[in-house]
């Protein structure tokens, strides 16, 4: 059972890297509802309904693949984040206007 759990487990590494890339880039970029949804869609959101759907079709395996099924699936909505604001970025910066993630300093007096 450990060895089982364990083998599903590891294909929920690299996408739990991802995911908490997006959303630490995310609030540096100062866009804290996207960070917000990548957050909590993570910790929550699709881990309930992973808890929820997937062992009614898979059994007792439904409950361990809950973790790989949340990752998977808030990578997709943070990719889909990600592609969203790279996009608004490229038209702001092809209107001429300045790009959306740089910092302005003010001036000491």
């Amino acid at each position: 059972m450990a060895s089982l759990a364990s083998q599903y487990a590891a294909f929920m590494f690299l996408p739990m890297g991802v995911n908490i890339l997006m959303s630490t880039y995310f609030t540096a970029v100062d866009k804290p509802l996207e960070s917000m949804i990548v957050a909590v869609s993570r910790s929550l959101v699709f881990i309930v309904i992973g808890l929820f759907l997937l062992p009614s079709f898979m059994g007792l395996d439904g409950v361990w693949m809950t973790l790989p099924f949340n990752e998977f699936t808030t990578l997709v909505v943070s990719l889909g984040l990600f592609y969203v604001y790279s996009k608004a970025v490229a038209s702001k910066e092809d209107e001429g206007a300045e790009p959306l993630t740089k910092v302005s300093h003010a001036k000491a007096v």
